[in-house]
């Protein structure tokens, strides 16, 4: 046999020995799908992040079939026992690094919902243009989303970009408290730039800033901003947003009628301020009754000592005096809360805010 002959089968050898390699370390066969079946779980691996990256999605790629994978017991949206995802390959431009060094254009991977249709929670849509705060680390050399379904990001409104790149670099948030900062500083740009109360319904996902943050955190940012907030639309969007979204605002819709009386005629405010009072006595019959628990926000948790205290702190917190006093009395009774700093002091100088 020829050398020429041997060193041909030698390089022909080591190209398939290269493809085989290279086909086992591909990002489909190496990035493996991550599903967390409670919340808890969910926003640990987010909050344990190291990298932490706003940016501005520049082009989305399939980059493997498609994967039937088990879905948790309990876990929200279409009722069957696996989940169709498919694995994208994502280009984007850092646009502000919150948490390691990643700098000018990442290629990053996230295996998302396959099927045709969907019923359950907001996902992850990394269409072109769009902007996120993504939570990131490296899995096989590859940068993977720390979770894949249902989602594992914060959608930032194009309009409001601007604004928090300039209060997150006015104000920039540092560990411990870094995603308290994240959380605030995107409120604050959506409620600036908010063109119409609607927009918050969309750009502000509450679940997953309660998440990161507590749901006692969001709803006392969005209380003070309805309060007093130096955009008018904006306070009139915070009022709207935690009236229709927490427990024991009714009264955030009369700060916004006595605020905007044109627009609350407009949008008939009184009405939805009459249900929601009407609604009241249901809310505190389920507190007295010590069912638990009633912000929305919390499903999916794992009740715990910590959880119970946040909650209790979130409703004795609330702008309508009813709910403050029923949740005091219920604090009093749990060793977790008695020592809450919302029932230490009188509540009428906490929630009057120019609703009476």
């Amino acid at each position: 046999m020829s050398s020429e002959l041997v060193n041909c089968k030698s390089a022909a050898s080591a190209v398939a020995l290269a493809f085989l390699a290279t086909g086992c370390n591909s990002p489909a066969r190496s990035i493996r799908p991550v599903i967390h079946a409670y919340q808890d779980e969910k926003y640990a691996a987010m909050k344990s992040a190291p990298i932490v990256v706003l940016v501005e999605i520049l082009d989305t790629k399939r980059a493997g079939a498609n994967r039937e994978v088990n879905k948790p017991p309990g876990l929200p949206g279409p009722q069957s026992p696996t989940i169709p995802l498919a694995l994208l390959r994502i280009s984007a431009r850092v646009v502000l690094s919150l948490r390691g060094d990643q700098q000018g254009t990442v290629q990053l991977y996230c295996w998302r919902w396959a099927g045709q249709m969907h019923g359950g929670p907001r996902l992850f849509s990394p269409n072109r243009g769009s902007f996120h705060v993504l939570f990131l680390r490296r899995e096989a050399g590859y940068l993977h989303t720390v979770g894949d379904y249902p989602t594992y990001d914060m959608e930032i409104s194009p309009e409001a970009v601007s604004g928090l790149r300039a209060e997150l670099k006015t104000n920039p948030p540092s560990e411990p408290h870094l995603f308290e900062g994240i959380v605030r500083a995107s409120i604050i740009a959506e409620l600036k730039s908010a063109g119409n109360p609607g927009d918050l319904d969309h750009w502000l996902d509450l679940g997953t800033l309660a998440g990161l943050t507590s749901p006692l955190y969001i709803a006392s940012m969005l209380d003070s901003a309805c309060r007093q907030f130096p955009n008018p639309r904006g306070q009139f969007a915070a009022c709207l947003k935690t009236a229709s979204s927490f427990d024991g605002r009714c009264n955030a819709y009369r700060i916004a009628m006595k605020a905007d009386p044109a627009r609350a005629t407009k949008m008939n405010l009184q009405e939805s301020f009459e249900y929601c009072r009407a609604y009241l006595e249901h809310d505190l019959q389920r507190l007295r009754a010590r069912e638990w628990p009633l912000c929305y926000l919390d499903s999916g948790w794992r009740e715990t000592a910590e959880r119970r205290r946040l909650g209790i702190r979130y409703l004795a917190s609330a702008i309508d005096p009813e709910i403050h006093e029923a949740a005091c009395e219920m604090a009093a009774m749990m060793p977790e809360s008695r020592d809450i700093p919302e029932c230490a002091s009188p509540h009428a100088s906490r929630s009057s805010g120019g609703a009476q």
